[in-house]
C-alpha cells in the first residue's frame, strides 16, 4: 500500500515523491537499459490516469458520471487486491522518488556503494506492476540508500516528472486543507 511520508533526504529542494511503497532491488543484468522505458511509459501513463480525480462542481447532488466513478473506483480496487494476492510483492519501504534519483530505508543488508542497480517500484495500490529503473548507488549509510537513476528516454522522464509534481501539489492541497 502506497502512504505518503514526510522524509527528507539528500535531495535538497528537487520535488520528490515520498511513499512507503513495495520496492525490491537486484544487482544490475546484462540487458540494456532501453528495455524499460516503453513498460515504464506504459506503467506511468496508466498511474497518471487512475491518479486523475474528477470533482463534480455540484457535490451536494451526485451527478450519473460520479456514480459511475465511484462503481468504477469499487471494482478497481476489488481486481487489483485479487492481482496484488498472485503477484509476489516486495517489502514496503519507505522511499523519496525524484527525478533523477531515489532514496530508501532499509533495515536489511543493502548494496555496496557503487554498485548498479535494476529497482522496481509499485507506485499506485491500483496497479500491481512496477516502474522499473537502472541507478547507481551514489550514497549508503546504516539504513538508508541513494540511487543516482540512469536517464529515461524523453518521454518517459517527462512522465516521471508530472507524477512527481501531481503527488506533490496534491500534498500542498491536503497540507493547505488541515
Amino acid at each position: 500500500m502506497t502512504n505518503p511520508t514526510d522524509e527528507k533526504d539528500d535531495f535538497g529542494d528537487a520535488l520528490a515523491y515520498s511513499a512507503n511503497v513495495p520496492l525490491a532491488w537486484t544487482e544490475s543484468g546484462s540487458s540494456p537499459v532501453d528495455v524499460f522505458f516503453e513498460i515504464n511509459e506504459q506503467c506511468l501513463q496508466m498511474i497518471l490516469s487512475l491518479s486523475e480525480y474528477h470533482i463534480p462542481e455540484n457535490t451536494e447532488e451526485p451527478t450519473v458520471i460520479s456514480a459511475i466513478e465511484r462503481k468504477v473506483d469499487v471494482t478497481l480496487q476489488m481486481v487489483s487486491e485479487l492481482l496484488r494476492g498472485t503477484i509476489d510483492m516486495p517489502s514496503i519501504k519507505a522511499i523519496r522518488l525524484g527525478a533523477h534519483e531515489i532514496s530508501w530505508h532499509e533495515p536489511a543488508a543493502l548494496p555496496a556503494l557503487n554498485a548498479q542497480l535494476d529497482l522496481e517500484i509499485y507506485l499506485h495500490d491500483l496497479y500491481p506492476k512496477p516502474f522499473r529503473v537502472r541507478g547507481q548507488v551514489k550514497s549508503v549509510n546504516s539504513q538508508q540508500c541513494v540511487v543516482e537513476l540512469y536517464s529515461q528516454s524523453e518521454d518517459v522522464q517527462q512522465l516521471l516528472e508530472k507524477f512527481i509534481f501531481l503527488h506533490h501539489r496534491r500534498a500542498i492541497a491536503l497540507a493547505k486543507k488541515s
